[in-house]
């Protein structure tokens, strides 16, 4: 009885540490091949408006080969969301790649105009940018989406046509 608890003991300390190498293994692994993606959102402001509350759904990637989307589902007020403070809306870890085109889709806006709150059509419903980006393992690179709300809002027809310039913040 004593021999069989001695030989269990031994296999199930050479099994933890070889589940303990395991793991530090593939973080190692991970931090060596993935970086992250912090996206910030800003705006300017836009006359007789109050607030633009503003959903966005999706971050499209592109890595030269292929887009990845990347569900977001965030709510912003931009005019919180300004260039003195920008929000962040999303943080995404992606494998080490050169990404050259970034998407940002909306689902929803909505304005407000003198107390009143009013959806606004977005067409389309996404941003696209282009930006040379080389994402390295283990790195954070925080990138800035800065609407141009002012020049693109159209109040009276209640429609919005999103424009970002995509930047690297630092």
């Amino acid at each position: 009885m004593q021999f069989s608890f001695k030989v269990i003991s031994i296999i199930l300390s050479i099994i933890i540490v070889i589940s303990a190498a395991g793991v530090l293994i593939y973080r190692n692994y991970e931090s060596k091949t993935f970086g992250k993606i912090d996206f910030y959102i800003a705006s300017d402001e836009a006359p007789n408006v109050s607030n633009i509350y503003i959903t966005v759904s999706d971050i499209g990637v592109y890595n030269g080969y292929m887009w990845s989307n990347h569900s977001v589902d965030k709510t912003t007020d931009l005019y919180l969301d300004n260039f003195s403070h920008p929000g962040i809306i999303a943080e995404i870890s992606l494998p080490h790649h050169t990404y050259t085109y970034f998407k940002l889709y909306l689902s929803s806006a909505y304005i407000e105009v003198s107390g009143v709150y009013k959806k606004v059509t977005l067409t389309p419903n996404y941003t696209k940018n282009s930006l040379d980006l080389n994402l390295t393992g283990g790195t954070t690179v925080n990138l800035l989406f800065s609407f141009e709300i002012a020049r693109n809002l159209n109040i009276s027809n209640q429609t919005l046509t999103p424009v970002t310039n995509l930047t690297e913040k630092l």
